[in-house]
Order: structure tokens, then C-alpha cells, then sequence
């Protein structure tokens, strides 16, 4: 279960700690800037054996973990950033968010708007249930938040486990209903495309590839997707 506290909070280990301090020690003689930053293998080592029990719950269990006993009072914002890259570089390859090569960004109202094309984490519209990425060629293994600041209201995150929705359409729905989410919808691109590319991608909200379940899904982007496209949500019904 998700509620239960042994899978919802992991303290990191204080050799890694450790680690970690050093790395940012060396870095404040020996300044990098963070898009050239790169884990070496002695302190992957040490990151792997610390945040295996994280990578098992993420892979196997309910897919969520919160990790304690950062000690960002120590650090400036560009040494949390660098030591939240690393700890991403443990778990698995960070890949660029947008067409710039953006590795980070911070989350928080930039006042720009959804409606013209801008990203929900960017600004202070409210998001429904979504995977991130989803209209990108890549969907992320796994995707992490640095808390820097707790929100003094607000600030919630619901999750749901894709697996368990995938089989609760699969038990209490007939049939056609999955079978139209393994069907490709349109989803706005977000103005992340190069010149000469199409303004949307086109991609099923569900794929299995007979190990893993893939889901990609914002209603808002496949509803503006589909009026990018000119094309009507069609349902095709297998016979």
C-alpha cells in the first residue's frame, strides 16, 4: 500500500551524505557548470548502494518514495540543484525537458499562461492527473521533485498508480474500452518542437511491450492536440 510509511519515506544514508558533501566541497575549488556536472564511479558506487532500496520500491512496489535528510541548509540553490542532478544520475539517465536542453527548472509561476502554449509547472493553472513528458519522444523511467521551500498552502500532489487504473478499465469496463486507449491520440506539443516539426505528437495512452506498461496521458494536451491536428477523438472499435 501507498499509505504505508515504510514505502512512502526513506532517509538516505549518512555515508552518502557524506559523499555527496564532498563532492560539493571539491566543487566549490574546483566550479563546473551544472550541465557539465557527471557522476564518477566512486560515488555511484556508494549511490548505489544506498538508494537500492528506493530503486526497488520504484520498479516494484507502488512507484513513489519520499527522500529525507537532505540537508539543503547547508548548501546554496545551485548546490542542491547539483546534488538532485546527482541523485538523478544514480537513479537512471536525466534527458533534456525542452528543445533549449534543459536539464532543471524550477517549478513555480512564471506568469505565463496554458492557454498559449506554456507548460502547467510553469505556471499557476491547476493540472489534472498526467504523466509527465507525455508528448515527448521519450517518457521518463522516473520523474522527481526537490522540494527547496515547503509551500505555506497548498502544494498537494495526488498520485495513481497507472498499472492499477490500466487494470481497473481492464475489470470493471468492457473491452473497446482499453482498446481505444491502446489507439493513438494527438497531444500538443507545447511549443517544444523545431521548425519543419509537427505542432503535436501521435501516440497511444497506453502501449505494453510484453514487460513493461507504458502510459502517456494529459486530457488538457490531447484535447488541444486534436484542434492542432483538425481532427475529431474518433473512437475505432475492433470487430
Amino acid at each position: 500500500m501507498i499509505d504505508d510509511v515504510k514505502f512512502r519515506h526513506y532517509s538516505l544514508s549518512e555515508k552518502y551524505l557524506l559523499a555527496l558533501d564532498k563532492y560539493i566541497q571539491n566543487l566549490r575549488y574546483y566550479p563546473q557548470p551544472i550541465t557539465k556536472i557527471q557522476i564518477q564511479k566512486p560515488l555511484f558506487d556508494i549511490c548505489n548502494e544506498s538508494l537500492q532500496p528506493i530503486v526497488d520500491v520504484l520498479n516494484t512496489g507502488p512507484g513513489f518514495v519520499i527522500a529525507e535528510r537532505i540537508p539543503l541548509e547547508k548548501y546554496t540553490l545551485d548546490e542542491s540543484r547539483i546534488i538532485y542532478l546527482l541523485i538523478g544520475q544514480c537513479l537512471s539517465h536525466p534527458f533534456a525537458q525542452d528543445i533549449k536542453g534543459t536539464l532543471l527548472y524550477d517549478v513555480k509561476d512564471t506568469g505565463q499562461n496554458v492557454t498559449e502554449g506554456a507548460r502547467f509547472s510553469v505556471t499557476k493553472a491547476e493540472s489534472s492527473f498526467h504523466l509527465d513528458n507525455s508528448f515527448g519522444n521519450t517518457v521518463p523511467d522516473f520523474v522527481g521533485l526537490l522540494c527547496i521551500k515547503v509551500a505555506k498552502s497548498g502544494g498537494q500532489n495526488p498520485l495513481i498508480s497507472a498499472y492499477s487504473l490500466h487494470n481497473e478499465l481492464r475489470e470493471q469496463f468492457s473491452p473497446h474500452v482499453l482498446e481505444t486507449l491502446y489507439q493513438p491520440f494527438y497531444l500538443d506539443r507545447r511549443r517544444q518542437f523545431k521548425m519543419g516539426e509537427s505542432s503535436t505528437s501521435y501516440n497511444p495512452i497506453f502501449q505494453w511491450d510484453q514487460a513493461e506498461l507504458t502510459m502517456r496521458y494529459m486530457y488538457y494536451y490531447i484535447q488541444v492536440g486534436h484542434q492542432r491536428a483538425g481532427q475529431w477523438i474518433r473512437i475505432k472499435r475492433k470487430t
